[in-house]
């Protein structure tokens, strides 16, 4: 019996005991004053590292859109540009995978992107009510030149980014060139 009971035991030990102490990537102060913490913990088994967010005290991993799934990888982009912390890591050539997170002033609603993209993000456009992320696609998986992510605060985020040939209006958007 004491056999089965280690047995049951031993690989979750030795899976910790593979992980290193989670050290900070980057920290983003937020439009509401809160802040948004990338963190990183290597994993010597894979070789690379696994990525979390700490916001108002949680901490959970970093990319929560495919909750089955966990991604290991290396910091590809890491940024806190105008109030907003945008991240990607490399997890499997040729495709990123990131994040951007906000949350305005106005109505502290977490407005959450998430991508998987064989280019990293090129311009960022901050609304009052939404947040939309224009990434280049050279994957060519769909006939248009960009891939435009979006979060509406009414609806959250489309399933699906939007191919557009022409990037989107600047009227009521704060434009950021993230690269």
């Amino acid at each position: 019996m004491k056999r089965l009971v280690y047995a049951l035991l031993l690989p979750p030990i030795i899976s910790a005991a593979a992980a290193s102490p989670m050290k900070t990537v980057q920290t983003c102060r937020l439009e509401d004053g809160s802040e948004a913490t990338l963190q990183a913990q290597y994993d010597r088994e894979r070789d690379a590292d696994r990525f979390f967010v700490t916001m108002d005290g949680k901490t959970e991993t970093a990319f929560t859109d495919l909750p089955d799934a966990d991604y290991f990888g290396q910091i590809a982009l890491s940024k806190c540009v105008h109030h907003v912390l945008i991240f990607a890591i490399s997890y499997g050539a040729p495709y990123h995978k990131g994040v951007v997170i906000r949350r305005t002033a106005q109505n502290r609603t977490t407005q959450r992107i998430d991508f998987s993209e064989k280019a990293l993000p090129a311009v960022l456009y901050l609304g009052k009510s939404e947040t939309e992320l224009l990434i280049p696609n050279i994957g060519y998986e769909v006939s248009s030149k960009y891939l435009l992510y979006r979060f509406q605060i009414a609806t959250g985020q489309p399933e699906a980014a939007t191919g557009i040939d022409t990037p989107p209006a600047n009227t009521g958007f704060e434009v950021i060139r993230i690269q």
